[in-house]
């Protein structure tokens, strides 16, 4: 979504270029995103020629685990359309695959989504795994390279440096990649991105670009400029209880949201009107978890619960801010 955004805003013939998963350049990438029977008739287009002229260039972010369809597209690309119990260990293939199956099944519309769990390099047959092994080593001096060239020459690169989404809310360990591309920039932004669940409709994502408060510490930088939205602000309040009505859970959903307003980044739309936005998402709060059930969304299908989610945020943005010295929050970019 961001690398799309970049790319209107610098147009095509001067793109901000874009760190993006290798998976992104296979078949099959976008049966994970397309909901229902539709997925299948997508199984094996390859988007990546697209996302290429939006300014998106692949790095391998899971060199030791991904799905067994990406380890299929791999070799299949090296070595041809091989069986499938030429390639893997049958104990990691689906017990329907025809007994001749070969590599291009896991890009048929038929097999696709049996074939995007994720494996570990051992699935590999041991002839193949030894050859993997060289080749990702290679592959990722290759991809970081290219990246480390294009800061070299000034172009702007936007990069995830966890290089994958959160499964409880807190920042994953940034990767070592990250070091390297930042002695080479001139310059660096970060960007705080955060999902607004408990608001109705087609989802809401909050995005701050700001200078980095602590150009030594990205990780501190990133937390600090994660907007806080009324998800947040109502899933703390409602877990700091108890509350003998809805109104008082605002009340203290208001409190928190005035804890931090001077400090941390706080979602436009609350600070507009807070207290028709932690109304609306306290209702939707109330609908998801009316059953007793927790609260899950299949667009995150990686995010077991998103009360544990939202309150691991707010954690780690009170321990930012509890034991660091906490610049003026910088103008929005």
């Amino acid at each position: 979504m961001i690398p799309t955004a970049l790319a209107r805003f610098r147009g095509i013939r001067q793109p901000v270029i874009s760190a993006g998963s290798a998976r992104i350049f296979e078949p099959g990438f976008m049966t994970e995103r397309i909901p229902g029977r539709a997925a299948r008739y997508f199984a094996s287009w390859n988007v990546g020629h697209i996302v290429r002229l939006l300014g998106v260039r692949p790095i391998e972010d899971h060199p030791l685990a991904r799905p067994l369809a990406s380890w299929a597209y791999l070799i299949f690309r090296h070595f041809g359309n091989l069986p499938l119990r030429v390639v893997f260990d049958s104990r990691y293939l689906p017990t329907a695959l025809p007994m001749g199956a070969r590599l291009s099944s896991c890009w048929s519309a038929r097999h696709v989504r049996a074939l995007r769990q994720e494996v570990t390099i051992s699935a590999l047959m041991p002839e193949f795994r030894t050859w993997v092994r060289e080749h990702l080593r290679q592959q990722v001096e290759a991809d970081l390279g290219v990246f480390l060239d294009l800061l070299e020459q000034g172009h702007a690169v936007y990069t995830t440096p966890e290089g994958r989404f959160s499964e409880d809310g807190r920042l994953n360990r940034f990767r070592k990649s990250l070091d390297l591309m930042r002695e080479k920039a001139r310059h660096v932004t970060v960007a705080g991105v955060s999902y607004d669940l408990l608001r109705p409709g087609k989802l809401t994502m909050w995005v701050q670009f700001e200078e980095p408060r602590w150009p030594d510490r990205l990780d501190r930088s990133v937390i600090a400029a994660r907007p806080v939205t009324a998800s947040h602000l109502v899933i703390r309040a409602w877990l700091a209880g108890p509350h003998v009505s809805a109104s008082d859970v605002i009340i203290d959903a208001k409190a928190l949201m005035n804890l931090v307003r001077e400090r941390a980044v706080v979602a436009s739309d609350v600070l507009a009107d807070p207290d028709r936005a932690l109304a609306i998402a306290l209702r939707e709060f109330g609908r998801r978890s009316a059953h007793g059930t927790r609260i899950t969304d299949p667009r995150f299908p990686f995010v077991n619960e998103f009360v544990v989610y939202y309150n691991n945020q707010w954690l780690e943005l009170m321990t930012v801010l509890d034991q660091t010295a906490w610049p003026k929050k910088p103008q929005a970019l």
